[in-house]
Formats: structure tokens, sequence, C-alpha cells
């Protein structure tokens, strides 16, 4: 085993079925057991619901694989949608779930309104396949996205975005979301630090990145399946500039879903420490 992968055993963005993710709670911790993985974050779109159950599935062996509580929050920054990251949150916080919480109703009448566009385009979807392939999770595009492809409409989930989904396709709706900085200041009620996930692939500009700070941002995501070696360098040179922490992952979907498989990109076990001492900090000062 080489040093950085002695080093690197952190993978601090991962989804379940809590979301829109392939593999349950317990499932995803026996996968990052297998990877040897020594810390995973669930980090589910909108819920925290996964992580009860993986901490419950991790068990006696919590010391040997840490699960991180996290979340994965949508919200709105410079006229455009952010995803931000929660990490180190606490799993009962009220202004984190009252957030989370409205998000997901948000996602329920988009959700209407997309399958009411299919109807008059008569594509044949319905409110009930797409919660089949939802199975229980908050429902979202990626479960319209599939039942366009159960319904024989399109050959997969890319092609269903880039005809139907996308912005400005026949069957894309806008959806109210919070403020990043209103979301920023739950993740910090939470306890937790915030960082901005994949600023590579969602072009998120310098300028916004310097607001963030300004707003109280606490990392950036460098590590990403879209961030290529050069993109890296770049994001860690702004958290130097910025006094902002790094972090990563593989953004896991699950097997066969998405551009990496759980633990392909990880991150030093050393950059989860600084996150979680911040994390601390924030709660020992009882504000960011």
């Amino acid at each position: 085993m080489t040093d950085r992968a002695r080093r690197d055993r952190a993978d601090l963005h991962c989804h379940t079925t809590c979301s829109d993710g392939g593999l349950t709670p317990a499932e995803l911790v026996a996968a990052a057991r297998a990877a040897g993985l020594e810390t995973i974050a669930i980090t589910d779109h909108d819920t925290l619901a996964g992580i009860p159950p993986a901490r419950a599935a991790a068990g006696s062996a919590q010391a040997a694989l840490e699960v991180v509580a996290g979340v994965e929050l949508s919200c709105r920054a410079g006229g455009r949608e952010l995803h931000l990251l929660g990490l180190y949150v606490d799993v009962e916080c009220a202004a984190l779930h009252a957030l989370t919480d409205a998000n997901r109703r948000a996602r329920e009448t988009r959700v209407e309104q997309l399958i009411e566009r299919a109807r008059r385009l008569r594509l044949g979807l319905t409110r009930e396949q797409v919660e089949r392939h939802a199975e229980g999770a908050p429902i979202g595009r990626p479960h319209v996205a599939a039942a366009l492809v159960g319904a024989g409409v399109v050959g997969d989930a890319q092609e269903a975005f880039a005809r139907f989904l996308g912005v400005g396709r026949p069957l894309y709706v806008p959806r109210p979301l919070p403020a990043v900085i209103d979301a920023i200041a739950a993740v910090h009620a939470a306890g937790g630090v915030a960082v901005v996930a994949h600023p590579g692939s969602s072009r998120v500009r310098d300028t916004l990145l310097n607001d963030l700070a300004r707003s109280g941002l606490d990392g950036i995501e460098v590590r990403h399946p879209k961030h290529g070696r050069q993109r890296e360098r770049i994001l860690l040179e702004h958290c130097r500039r910025l006094g902002l922490l790094p972090s990563g992952g593989s953004d896991f979907h699950g097997p066969g879903r998405g551009d990496a498989r759980l633990g392909d990109i990880r991150v030093p076990v050393a950059w989860a420490a600084a996150l979680r001492r911040r994390a601390e900090h924030h709660r020992r000062r009882g504000r960011p």
C-alpha cells in the first residue's frame, strides 16, 4: 500500500437510498469497509434520515469506520442553484430540519408540476411510476428521469435530462430555494461546517467564492470526480487564499450511477479531522 493510500482513507460525499443513492445506509457502510475507508460522510440531498441507520450498521466498529453526519442542501446564490454540504452536523437540530423539510416540500410541488406537464405532452408518466423509482425517498428529478426511462420515453437518465428535464427543456420547472446565507446559517446552527459542493462542475466563479467566504463558508470541495488535477490545485489555492478548509469525496450514488465508485475519490483523514475541529470550534462558541 502506498503512503497516499494509507493517508487518504476518507470519503466525505456519499448518498444512500434515503435520497437518490442506490445503496441503503447499511449497504453503504459495508461497501465503505470493503473499500478500506476509515471515514465516510452520509450527505443525502435535503434529508438526514440515512445517518442513524448508517451509524447503527457501523455499530461497535464506529471507531474503525467513522460515519460523519452530513447533508447536501440545495440553495441559491448569484441567481443560480448551488449545492452546499453540511458536515459534522447535529441530526436533531430544528433549524436544519426546518430547511430540509422546506426543500423537500418544494421538490414535491415541483414533481407534481413536472407530471402535469408530462400529461399535457402525452408522455404517459404518472405519480405512481415516479414514487416506485423513489422507493420511499424524497422524490426529485432523478426519479422522474428513471420513470421516463422505465416508460420507454427515453433510453437513459442522461437523455431524459437532455430532452425533457434540463433547464429550458419541456418539463423543466424551477423551484424556490433558500438563499445560500440561510443554508450556511442552518448548518452552523447544527454545529456543522458548510462546504461548497463540486464548485468546478457547478462553475462557481471566483467572485462567488469570495462572497461565500465572507458569508461564513468553512470549506471547498476540492476533490470530486468531475475535478481534474489542475482544478484541484486551483481550488486548493482558493482555500489558502480565503482561509477555507479542503474537503472532497466520490459523490457516490451507487453501483453504475455517477462518475465514481465508493472510495475512488479519497481525501486525507487529516482533512476530515480539520473539518471536525472547525465544527467543534463552532459548537464551543455557539456560533460561527
